[in-house]
């Protein structure tokens, strides 16, 4: 009996040992061709995410049911069995031989088994200039309250952006940053600031329990991975409130809808109020979604609102819908932003192609009248308003200073002579009329 409990055991072993080497393979793999996700699931070949397309690994063999469930064990090890309990586990992967990444790792259950998800975290954060994100969000982090907002579909790089956000703070701000997050991510150096990061599960129970025990540890800026609950959502209003600023993700499209989804995990009766609140407290609402670029890589497109005072009135009296509109009337005053108009820009400037742009623009009309430049917004009306009175005005001015360039040497020797002469009668009827005076006298 012992003996056969020793070959098991010694198989079990082989077993998790085949899986881990195998994974570590396809992390390799990862790694060379710049994925951003690892999938593994049960009777399929893994594939990986790259620029945004999932691609079958070459010279790969299927996984079977047994495959998964030893490296979901692997991979859990002591969290193996809440993954039973929960059917589904989230936490962070780092493998030695890859001290340079980092991934997060989510085990799920599924009608064939075991599916498995990595994603590989970089642990170089890039900066928002190296992302290329547009400068005016900068103007977000020089408030010391409110609410930040970054939003996105899954794997449309909110992680990213965010983290980006966070580090500008933290290399010219002499602030306290508290994050708390699902697992952690990115990884920060002290540089300016002073850094700390929890971790739920591990260095803290829930997100409410961080975020009561962040307001009494002296914060500048309070970062929360996720909204996840209408608990958390009214204490990141409280700590806006309190004189914190307060950034977080959400799983939202665009600025309006992330309006009204804060707005929605409210009660009907308490939504006036928290439109009051969120008009009042809210920064900014960073948007984007990933397209491919004519390099062969992923940019991304933004859509940026800024809490202007039309905004904050129609989140108060809940127009919702005209938050668009406002966004892009707001670009020359405020910097707001849609998506289009980011489209727009990226197609004029050739890092995308009119076809990308189009089928990830939010109005396909709208975007190719701009294209055709019948649709001009009102920022490029303004813009070309403002140079056609500036060109105007140097006209003038050149014509009230300009000489008359045919205008001879001799030309210029006679008309010296006319005044030198008029000076002279000048002079002469002066001298007359003082003799005449002085024979008066006399």
């Amino acid at each position: 009996m012992s003996d056969n409990k020793e070959v098991h055991e010694k198989e079990q072993s082989y077993n998790e040992d085949k899986q881990r080497l195998r994974l570590d393979i396809y992390l390799q793999q990862m790694f060379e061709t710049g994925a951003s996700d690892l999938h593994i699931k049960p009777l399929q070949k893994p594939r990986l995410r790259i620029n945004g397309e999932l691609e079958p690994i070459d010279q790969s063999e299927e996984y079977t049911k047994a495959d998964t469930l030893e490296l979901g064990k692997e991979l859990a090890r002591s969290d193996f069995e809440k993954l039973i309990e929960k059917k589904s586990l989230d936490f962070t992967y780092i493998t030695p031989s890859q001290e340079d990444f980092r991934y997060r790792v989510i085990l799920g259950f599924q009608k064939d088994g075991l599916s498995i998800v990595i994603r590989k975290i970089s642990n170089e954060i890039k900066t928002m200039d190296e992302l290329d994100l547009p400068q005016q969000i900068k103007k977000m982090l020089e408030e010391k309250r409110g609410l930040v907002v970054v939003t996105g579909a899954t794997g449309s790089g909110k992680s990213t952006t965010m983290a980006s956000l966070i580090e500008e703070v933290n290399m010219t701000k002499g602030y306290s940053i508290i994050t708390i997050e699902d697992p952690i991510e990115y990884t920060y150096e002290d540089k300016k600031s002073f850094v700390m990061q929890r971790s739920i599960g591990q260095d803290t129970l829930s997100f409410n329990d961080a975020l009561r025990d962040a307001l009494r540890q002296d914060p500048n800026v309070i970062v929360v991975g996720e909204v996840r609950d209408t608990t958390t959502v009214n204490m990141l209003l409280h700590a806006a409130e309190t004189g914190h600023l307060v950034i977080t993700t959400m799983h939202t499209t665009n600025a309006s809808e992330t309006v009204q989804r804060i707005i929605g995990m409210f009660p009907p009766e308490e939504q006036n109020r928290v439109r009051m609140v969120l008009s009042t407290i809210l920064v900014g609402i960073v948007s984007q979604r990933l397209v491919k670029n004519t390099k062969k890589s992923r940019s991304a497109v933004v859509e940026v609102l800024f809490n202007t005072p039309r905004i904050s009135e129609l989140i108060k009296t809940n127009r919702d819908d005209e938050i668009p509109s406002a966004l892009e009337e707001g670009t020359v005053n405020y910097g707001t932003q849609t998506f289009d108009e980011h489209l727009h820009q990226m197609i004029l400037s050739g890092l995308v192609t009119e076809e990308e742009a189009l089928a990830n623009s939010t109005n396909k009309s709208n975007l190719q009248l701009k294209i055709k430049g019948i649709g001009q917004t009102k920022f490029k009306q303004e813009q070309e308003e403002a140079e056609k009175k500036k060109v105007e005005q140097q006209k003038s001015l050149e014509d009230n200073n300009t000489f008359d360039l045919n205008t001879t040497v001799e030309d210029e020797i006679k008309a010296k002579e006319d005044i030198d002469n008029e000076n002279k009668v000048l002079t002469g009827i002066k001298i007359k009329d003082d003799n005449d005076e002085e024979n008066q006298d006399i």
